[in-house]
């Protein structure tokens, strides 16, 4: 009876092993299976996507194109440029054309923007105050830089606020920086009466005839022309205003030196600039100071430029960024609008006002003849100044980074904003940048 027993139970312990080895194999073999289909579904769904992408190659052609001009850049630009935002119209045919533009805002030259780049020879040499920001700049087919302060030359002296003058050599090297657009038509245009503009007229034609000064004049022959620039075969009309000057003495019979934001005179000339280009900016030195929110005036002259044919505004004068938009058009292609690009340079005393704009915009011209704003963005700079060499009597240290070139260490070194606005931090920084982004189309 023992030996009996003991074989049933035998049998009955070899079942169960019997079952739960089935029961484990069966399971293994399951998830073995899910595995291998789940490693199918994902080569399945890649072939899939990568027929849909060489389908979309191949029938999209435009769209091919417009990535292309998106994803050129090289790996500097990579680090250092926001991300490009696609503009509400899309390529309605092959893409023909493409011009890249570049602007920044106010270089505006206090005592230390100049005296910094004082050689021990006496001479002059700005190649630091821009050398973070010039390989960016240099990828731009068209840079634009507004230059709010006259280039009256050391004859007329080193002034700073409020009557501002500079020397000559700074052009040299924003030009050596990239840049070949030179906006004049600002509030301090006329710091140093019609000496000064006459000289910093003079300075461009002798020395770069072929880089356009806009919104400033030696004679009345000249007012009268609409500049036009052609690259890569597109032409860009360029119209350059400001609000007013601060001193005006001795030339009010002379007009035509500044181009002010007269709202017949620049509908005028968008008209006759439409007759002559494919694409119209305007730039327009407006607004109200320190103040990050297009005033409602600003925006009801934009929304009037707009319906007159400018297919891009960038502005100036606030000395802190504003928004982007788009300003839908009945019978067109919507307008880009950079309200205020900031400053690009300065010694300025508040936090906001070391942070600025690059305006990046790429312009497409189709195989239909139209020409448009393809895609943007919006790269933020700053501005840091820096003592360090005591009772000098202005900072020895001025230049520009690109944001992602600036650093919670920079911010510490100390920049000299700390003695103006102690509240100044690279975190503040960033509240204020990524506040904007939150507001820019």
């Amino acid at each position: 009876m023992r030996a009996k027993g003991s074989f049933k139970i035998w049998m009955l312990m070899f079942m169960i092993i019997l079952i739960m080895t089935g029961c484990t194999s069966q399971n293994q073999n399951s998830e073995q299976h899910s595995s291998l289909e789940n490693k199918t579904e994902s080569v399945t769904e890649k072939e899939s996507n990568s027929s849909e992408e060489e389908t979309a190659q191949d029938t999209e052609e435009s769209s091919e194109i417009a990535e292309e001009i998106v994803t050129e850049s090289d790996t500097t630009m990579e680090e250092t440029t926001a991300m490009m935002q696609t503009g509400p119209t899309a390529p309605e045919a092959p893409i023909v054309n493409s011009v890249r533009l570049m602007a920044v805002g106010d270089n505006l030259m206090h005592l230390s923007n100049t005296m910094s780049a004082k050689q021990p020879d006496g001479s002059f040499d700005f190649t630091y105050h821009f050398q973070h920001v010039a390989p960016i700049i240099q990828q731009a087919d068209i840079a634009v830089v507004n230059q709010e302060c006259v280039m009256g030359g050391i004859e007329l002296g080193i002034q700073t606020y409020p009557c501002f003058n500079t020397v000559y050599e700074v052009g040299r090297d924003l030009v050596k920086a990239g840049f070949n657009v030179i906006l004049a038509a600002n509030n301090h245009i006329l710091d140093q009466g019609e000496t000064g503009l006459q000289n910093m007229i003079r300075y461009w034609k002798t020395n770069y005839p072929d880089i356009p000064v806009l919104g400033i004049h030696d004679t009345e022959e000249d007012s009268k022309t609409i500049p036009v620039i052609e690259k890569n075969g597109i032409r860009i009309a360029m119209l350059n205003y400001t609000y007013d000057t601060n001193l005006k003495n001795g030339i009010e019979e002379k007009p035509y030196l500044v181009e002010y934001l007269e709202e017949d005179k620049i509908e005028s000339d968008i008209k006759k600039a439409k007759e002559m280009a494919d694409f119209i900016i305007v730039f327009p030195h407006w607004g109200e100071e320190y103040n990050d929110t297009p005033t409602p005036e600003v925006q009801e002259l934009a929304k009037k430029m707009a319906d007159w044919g400018a297919d891009l505004i960038i502005g100036a004068h606030p000395h802190v960024i504003e928004p982007v938009e788009w300003i839908p058009r009945a019978n067109d292609k919507p307008t880009l609008v950079y309200y205020s690009l900031g400053n690009f340079q300065s010694e300025q005393f508040r936090t906001e006002q070391m942070l600025g704009g690059l305006a990046d915009v790429t312009i497409i011209k189709d195989e239909n003849g139209d020409t448009y704003v393809l895609n943007h963005a919006m790269e933020y700079l700053v501005t840091h100044y820096q003592l360090t060499i005591p009772d000098l009597g202005y900072y020895n240290i001025v230049t520009t980074y690109p944001w992602e070139q600036y650093s919670p260490e920079l911010a510490a070194a100390p920049h000299g904003i700390i003695s103006k606005d102690p509240t100044f931090s690279y975190e503040k920084l960033d509240q204020i940048r990524t506040n904007m982004m939150s507001r820019c189309q």
